[in-house]
């Protein structure tokens, strides 16, 4: 259930604000710094008409923005579809 995700998030936020919420590679980033990301994200989808009863696909190589993709998806009401990035795409962006 997303609620139950975004209200961990949000307890979390509140009990560990500084503390690493995702690591990947040589990237973190703290629950607040996941939570600000997410919220910004989330309005941008609304203020685009992708609310509720939306479905939007997430298509990227980076874990960090995917997590905060999916993340704004769920607060917006919206439902997400993983998709998988094509080997050429990681060719050409390497």
């Amino acid at each position: 259930n997303s609620a139950c995700v975004l209200e961990l998030l949000d307890r979390a936020c509140s009990e560990f604000s500084q503390k690493t919420a995702l690591e990947w590679q040589s990237q973190k980033i703290t629950y607040a710094q996941l939570n600000t990301r997410a919220n910004r994200l989330a309005h941008a989808l609304i203020e685009n008409d992708l609310g509720e009863g939306s479905i939007i696909g997430v298509m990227l190589e980076d874990r960090i923005d995917t997590i905060v993709a999916m993340l704004s998806i769920f607060r917006a009401g919206a439902v997400f579809v993983l998709l998988a990035v094509p080997p050429s795409a990681a060719v050409v962006s390497t």
